[in-house]
Order: C-alpha cells, then sequence, then structure tokens
C-alpha cells in the first residue's frame, strides 16, 4: 500500500523550487488517503500516525477511542454541548446515562433481535402476537390480581386457560364447557341439561317424601280402587260447611253396605227411621231401642210423671257404667239433685241478686258478697282492674300473644329472645316466594325479604365453582 512516509525533495537557502516538487509532495498526500491503497493511520512504518477520533468541525459530535480504559466512546452534541451517550467496552454496549437512550423509534424499528440470556425489562409491549415455547412460563410468573375485573357475570362465550390433560399444553376454552362438565358428572336419580334438571321416570319411591309434605290435591289421579281409603283418613271438618242448608231428598250419604261403600239418598234414611218409630210405643222405649230425639215446631214438650210423689229420672252411660245424672224428687216439691257438676248455659239466678255480686262459699252455703280490692265489677259482669295494681310478680306463666300488642318499637325484642324451635312447622318445602327477616343495611332496620332474593345474591356474586350450589338451591325451592 502506497504511503506518505517521505519527503520528495530537500531544499536549502536559495534553491529554486520547481511545480514539479510541489507536485510531487502533493501527489504522495493523494495517494495516502486513497481510499483503496492509501494508508491505513495504524501508527506502523509508513502507514501514518493512529486515528484516534473521529469528530464534526466543532468537534461536539465525536467517536473518540479511549486506550486508557479501552473504551469506544460516542458523542452527541446536546444543546451546544458534547454529551457522551454510550460506550462499547469488552462483552457491553453501555449508556453513559440510565434509562436515557431508546433503541430505535416508533417509526424506525429494528427487525429482529436475538438473546441468549436474561432480558430484564420494567415493562413489555407486545405489538404482534407473541410465541412463548411450551413450558417457559412458570405458574408462580402469572399474576392476575392487578388485572381488570370481567365487571360482569360469566358468559358461555368467555374463555379460561385450561392444562390439556395435565401434560403441560395450555390451551384455550369456552366457559360453556364447565357447564358441559358439570352436567356430564352427575347421574342417577337427577339429570341436568343445558341449565335444565330433570328427576326420572319412577325413581321417586315413599321414602323420599318428606314426612311433612303437603301433595297437592291436583297432582293425585282420581282413586278408584276398592279400600284404598280408610274411614280413618277421610277429614270431613275441611270439607265445605254445609249446616246452613236444608237437607233434601236427593242428598246422597255413604254407607257401609255390608263392607262395600255405596251411596244412598237422604229419603232412604227418612223412609228407614219412619218404618223404625211406627213400631214403638210412647210407653216403649227400652234398651236395645233406637235413639229418640224429642222435637216440636210449636208448644211444649211437657215430660209428666202422674204418680204419688214419683221422680223425674235422667239416666245415661259413663263409660260403660248406667249412671244416674239428674233426679228431680217429687216429694220435695221437684228439687233438683245433680250427680256431678253443674254447667249452666245461661242466667244462673239466686234470691239475692243484689247488683254487682258474687257467689262465694263460706263453709257452709254459697252467699253472695260484693267484689272489692285490686278488683271491681259492674253489674254486667264486666271487671275492672284497678290501674297500676297489677305488679311484675303477680304474672304467672307465659301470656298469649293474643294479649299482647303489636311490638313495633325497633330494638324491643332482643334477638336472643327468639324461639322457633316451638314454632309450628311450615309443613311443606320452601319456595322462592317464602319470606325472611333481614336486617336491612345491618342498621338495625329489620325487613322482608322473599328467598328469590337469596338466589339473586349467589348468582351475582358466586363464580363458577359455586354456580352448582345455585343451581342446586333453585331446584329444591
Amino acid at each position: 500500500m502506497a504511503g506518505y512516509s517521505a519527503r520528495q525533495s530537500t531544499f536549502t537557502t536559495g534553491d529554486t523550487i520547481l511545480a514539479a516538487h510541489s507536485n510531487d509532495e502533493f501527489n504522495q498526500l493523494l495517494a495516502s488517503f486513497n481510499a483503496t491503497t492509501g494508508h491505513t493511520h495504524d501508527g506502523t512504518a509508513g502507514e501514518g500516525g493512529p486515528v484516534t477520533s473521529i469528530r464534526d468541525s466543532n468537534t461536539l459530535n465525536r467517536v473518540l477511542v479511549d486506550s486508557s480504559n479501552n473504551h469506544l466512546e460516542f458523542y452527541v452534541n446536546v444543546s451546544s454541548s458534547s454529551v457522551q451517550q454510550l460506550r462499547i467496552q469488552d462483552g457491553a454496549i453501555v449508556p453513559i446515562t440510565t434509562n436515557d437512550i431508546d433503541l430505535g423509534t416508533s417509526s424506525l424499528e429494528f427487525k429482529d433481535a436475538f438473546f441468549d440470556g436474561t432480558i430484564t425489562t420494567d415493562g413489555l409491549t407486545v405489538s404482534g402476537t407473541p410465541s412463548f415455547a411450551a413450558g417457559s412460563i412458570g405458574l408462580a410468573g402469572l399474576d392476575i390480581d392487578g388485572g381488570t375485573d370481567i365487571g360482569a357475570n360469566l358468559a358461555d362465550a368467555d374463555l379460561l386457560i385450561v392444562d390439556d390433560g395435565a401434560g403441560g399444553t395450555n390451551r384455550k376454552m369456552a366457559a360453556s364447557r364447565i357447564q358441559t362438565y358439570i352436567e356430564g358428572k352427575i347421574s342417577g336419580d337427577i339429570t341436568i341439561s343445558s341449565g335444565t334438571a330433570a328427576i326420572g321416570s319412577g325413581v321417586i319411591v315413599n321414602d323420599d317424601i318428606n314426612s311433612s309434605a303437603a301433595i297437592a290435591d291436583s297432582k293425585l289421579a282420581t282413586i278408584s280402587t276398592a279400600d284404598k281409603v280408610s274411614g280413618a283418613a277421610i277429614q270431613v271438618d275441611g270439607a265445605t260447611d254445609g249446616t246452613s242448608i236444608t237437607v233434601a231428598d236427593s242428598d246422597k250419604l255413604l254407607i257401609d253396605d255390608g263392607g262395600t261403600t255405596k251411596y244412598i239418598n237422604a229419603s232412604q234414611l227418612n223412609t228407614y227411621i219412619s218404618a223404625e218409630a211406627s213400631s214403638l210405643a210412647a210407653d216403649n222405649l227400652t234398651t236395645g231401642d233406637a235413639a229418640v230425639t224429642l222435637a216440636t215446631s210449636t208448644g211444649n214438650i211437657t215430660v209428666d210423671a202422674q204418680g204419688n210423689d214419683t221422680d223425674i229420672i235422667f239416666k245415661g252411660t259413663d263409660g260403660s257404667a248406667d249412671t244416674t245424672f239428674l233426679t228431680i224428687d217429687g216429694s220435695a216439691a221437684g228439687a233438683a239433685s245433680f250427680n256431678s257438676d253443674v254447667t249452666v248455659g245461661a242466667l244462673f239466678k239466686m234470691p239475692d241478686n243484689t247488683s254487682a255480686k258474687i257467689l262465694v262459699a263460706d263453709g257452709t252455703s254459697y252467699e253472695e258478697v260484693a267484689v272489692s280490692g285490686d278488683i271491681s265489677i259492674a253489674s254486667n259482669g264486666a271487671v275492672t282492674i284497678a290501674a297500676t295494681s297489677v305488679e311484675n310478680s303477680m304474672l304467672a306463666g307465659s301470656i298469649a300473644d293474643s294479649k299482647l300488642n303489636t311490638i313495633s318499637t325497633a330494638g324491643k325484642v332482643d334477638l336472643a329472645a327468639l324461639e322457633i324451635d316451638g314454632g309450628t312447622d311450615i309443613g311443606a318445602d320452601l319456595t322462592t316466594s317464602d319470606l325472611i327477616i333481614v336486617d336491612d343495611g345491618a342498621g338495625g332496620t329489620n325487613r322482608k325479604a322473599a328467598l328469590s332474593r337469596l338466589i339473586t345474591l349467589v348468582d351475582a356474586n358466586a363464580g363458577f365453582a359455586t354456580k352448582g350450589f345455585a343451581t342446586a338451591m333453585a331446584i329444591a325451592l
């Protein structure tokens, strides 16, 4: 390689310098800086001294060779100052100021990047579809706490990540597959398809029915098999009240005809009673005769014992004992003797009928006395308790709720005072319209709420794992 290594001419004072002399020198300079054949400026003989800096005319933009530290240093004009941006050193390209230099721009991007090692970054924005080798992202590397909440209930089309076969191959799946999976695992007497539960045909047996369940008659077919309904099972109290009607000949009655249940018209019963009554003598009502009713549409019914000092005696059977209930003594002007207690259904009058008196036993007889003290009684029988006379010690046992006004003052009934064990069982399965008590806002204001609101609350706040609970609860209700 040609090099500018020596002067071409030497001169002394008084020599004539020809143009050729100057041309020779400049030709050597041109040759030394030729792009192809010029010298290298590597400091070797004939190649010129080393170039330690490349710069512009004002030296603000430059590349400096730092031989002391073995660096290549890059400087850029920043506000009229030459500021070092980065350096190249052994095994590293190092920015001078942390978090200062971008690699490429939004409009001028690098193509591919290849790294064999660890990339550490404060953030990563990926505009395309990233591709990660299987198993390269560990479960611990996923953090969902900082993610944005879905903001709505799960839908069938929502996607989830699943490890397919637990073999490390992650795939997507729709939330609808969870329902399909759960429903596929339910078998036995109940199956579920598309959220609809179905009880298998013929799977409910007598033991499955709750003893307190009330099956509506609309759910029963007509019972036509003989002897299927026991007489004890018939409850007439719940039937429509017919006490105000007039029995007609065509009205029907049930009768056991030698073991076969049949119906008869009321006229047949009238015929039977009339036939039996016609054979009875007025003085021949003996044991074994049918029951007798003495009735008249007008006038009195007179029982007349016409013998001297004869009694009128009323007898009956107490259990299996023939018992005299009442004797009206004919020899004592009709003094009545009762065998047991006397119950008066109307007025009970005594000779002394002074207003506001009551009968009190004095050891010999009953005498009328006026009531005084904490209680007074009026002539109409109204009893009045004196004001402020009832004290707590006077109360014994439990006061019936019918004697209490409605308690409306908030906080008047303590929670511990409620006793539900002794209440009447609901007698049927719970329904969505059944009511519960709710402390509204936990502020002490009790309100009613339908059980349907409980299902709404569970569905609104539960994930897919408890959706089966909300479905099961809705089935139960």
